[in-house]
């Protein structure tokens, strides 16, 4: 069966033999000015529908919509959709922005591309106008209270109070270190409110949300003289709500990301300058094949900016790829990179061979089952896998799907069997996970300081390279590598609480609530980490772990890495952990300690009896009487 975007990509081949010749539409021609003042969200509209009903007709050869160059395009409030500019049931239009600017008001998101397979847009700067955040520095703590004075910055706008965000006032805000260093401090909270003071123009106090954990982060860690920055609500409860359109009770328009894509195989996003976003900036899911090039994230040059994202930076579900490279992101609310696939549980088995699964993410962003797609079963009561099964059929309804195997599973446990079992340690019901029929691959990307993992990779198989990562919250995190995974050639420098970190597919999200399975055996993949240099560096407070953790994998290669840790390091920090895994390769790596005492050694070797082990040629620079390689049972 061809995919239905690789016939649409035949067509367009055909057609250039002897079809229609390649059409560019140009914003100007359907009203768009670009004088930064005039709304030219309508203009622009038009000009994407035209360029989608002709790349649907017969031998349609390629259509763009340009924009012109230095020209600033001013995006105003749109009820319809929450993105701005949608491209709906499209093929092959490429939006060519020809280094125009993008001004989009924070009411809506800029484009959305749904079923448009072999969508590009390129070579655009976006911003939002008015920002869609604002920052000011801490002046006092309320350590009993939980609470803070905070003095807006001059030039970022105060928020109303009369708006909302969902259910919630202002959702979250991030602390950065004094003026002048751009560094986040790893710590923020969700709010509930931000009152003016009276007798204080400019100065707010800011009310963590009643959760313990956001109170007493303002009570042990917040400093005056920090810098905080927070989302700015922009909609009432009735704007927000109204914007959502849905088909077959799943939501296809949503204030998730910036720039959103849905079931577009074999798109492209190149050449972006993003400068600031409502929530994620690049949101995708059921589109293979993605290509993210060329795309920066970050503050917008010349001014004071604290943020240049409110949550992750490029955030997706894909069963084959992304490849993201050449990319620089910093100053986020939330992740990088976070790519991968979360999984279904077994609600009730029909049949030997036939179940219904619930998907188990947040609703904006299913993760679509298709037929051919292969389900690794894994219970987590015994944290063992029940093995493979391709589907052979799929009926969706909404975020559930009635599928049919290629062969009967036995051992699965549905969720009415577990009901009440869903606390951390609990069994739960038995999860399907689609297993990747490409790796996802990020290489020769920067990361620079921001409140969480610089890669989270999840349920797949990944190929990170040639990555730099400077003070950030993590470094690579991969949780669960369902196919061969190589983590080389990445330098990251100073991070926390680890550099590299890759466990066994242990975690998961089911029913909305995060819960820590055990795997009873090594899982059945080779993880390769070659050639990557850390430095693993105290900041304040925070404590350090490990500079690389592998935990729970058949097959595990450390070769050519170089581990440095700085003098003041918590002894209890651990150079290199390999827990649970089975064959071991260690080879001419690197690690020179600087600390005076170490619990347990440079190199710890955790829960492997009897597992086979090669270590040759590694140079352990090391103070008199710390261990080099230690084992525990």
């Amino acid at each position: 069966m061809i995919a239905p975007w690789l016939a649409a990509a035949a067509l367009l081949t055909c057609a250039a033999i002897g079809g229609a010749a390649p059409v560019t539409l140009r914003v100007a021609s359907f009203g768009a000015r670009g004088d930064g003042t005039a709304d030219d969200g309508p203009g622009i509209r038009a000009a994407l529908a035209k360029a989608v009903a002709l790349s649907n007709a017969p031998g349609a050869r390629g259509v763009t919509v340009a924009f012109e160059r230095g020209r600033r395009y001013r995006i105003g409030p749109w009820e319809e959709r929450w993105e701005a500019l949608p491209i709906i049931e499209g093929h092959g239009v490429t939006v060519e922005g020809n280094g125009a600017e993008l001004a989009v008001d924070p009411k809506n998101m800029a484009f959305g591309v749904l079923r448009s397979p072999g969508t590009t847009i390129r070579n655009l700067t976006i911003d939002y106008s008015p920002l869609p955040f604002t920052q000011g520095t801490v002046l006092e703590v309320d350590r009993e209270g939980g609470t803070f004075l905070l003095e807006l910055e001059e030039g970022y706008p105060a928020p109303d109070g009369a708006k909302w965000i969902g259910d919630a006032h202002y959702d979250h805000g991030c602390f950065i270190e004094p003026s002048p260093s751009p560094l986040f401090t790893h710590y923020w909270v969700y709010m509930s409110e931000a009152v003016a003071v009276a007798g204080r123009p400019g100065v707010l106090r800011i009310v963590p949300s009643d959760a313990a954990w956001c109170r007493d982060v303002v009570r042990t860690h917040v400093q005056p003289g920090q810098r905080f920055w927070f989302i700015l609500p922009h909609h009432t409860r009735e704007e927000w709500a109204r914007r959502f359109v849905t088909e077959e009770g799943r939501c296809v328009s949503s204030p998730t990301a910036s720039i959103q894509l849905r079931q577009s195989p074999g798109c492209r996003i190149e050449n972006i300058q993003h400068y600031s976003s409502p929530r994620i900036t690049i949101r995708f899911d059921g589109c293979d094949d993605l290509v993210v090039r060329g795309v920066r994230i970050v503050r917008r040059p010349g001014t004071t900016r604290l943020a240049a994202c409110n949550s992750d930076g490029i955030h997706g579900r894909t069963r084959r790829g992304p490849l993201i490279e050449d990319c620089t992101i910093e100053a986020l609310g939330d992740d990088s990179v976070s790519v991968g696939d979360l999984g279904h549980t077994v609600e009730e088995q029909t049949a030997p061979d036939a179940l219904k699964l619930a998907y188990t993410e947040i609703a904006w962003y299913p993760s679509l089952l298709e037929v051919g797609d292969t389900l690794l079963f894994f219970d987590q009561a015994s944290g063992v896998s029940l093995g493979e099964r391709r589907i052979i059929r799929c009926e969706r309804s909404g975020h559930q799907s009635a599928v049919r195997l290629d062969a009967p599973i036995t051992g699965v446990r549905s969720r009415a069997a577990t009901a009440g079992d869903e606390a951390p340690g609990g069994a739960g019901p038995t999860l399907a996970l689609r297993k990747p029929t490409a790796p996802a691959v990020i290489r020769n990307c920067r990361f620079r300081s921001q409140l969480k993992e610089a890669i989270l990779a999840y349920n797949g198989a990944f190929r990170v390279e040639g990555n730099r990562m400077e003070q950030t919250a993590y470094g690579i995190d991969v949780q669960g590598a369902l196919g061969d995974t190589l983590i080389r050639g990445n330098t990251i420098d100073a991070p926390w609480p680890f550099a590299i970190g890759v466990l066994g597919p242990q975690v998961f999200l089911s029913g909305n609530s995060w819960s820590a399975r055990r795997l009873a055996a090594p899982f059945p993949a080779s993880i390769t980490l070659e050639a990557n240099t850390l430095r693993m560096a105290p900041r304040g407070v925070l404590p350090l772990t490990q500079g690389v953790k592998v935990d729970a994998y058949a097959e595990v290669t450390l070769r050519r890495n170089r581990v440095t840790v700085d003098a003041g390091a918590a002894r209890t920090m651990q150079a290199v952990l390999i827990d649970r895994c089975g064959r071991l390769t260690l080879d001419r790596n690197t690690v020179d300690d600087r600390r005076p005492a170490v619990d347990g050694g440079a190199i710890t070797l955790s829960n492997m009896a009897g597992a086979p082990r090669s270590i040759t040629g590694n140079k352990l620079n090391l103070r008199p009487g710390v261990v080099g390689v230690h084992t525990t049972p």
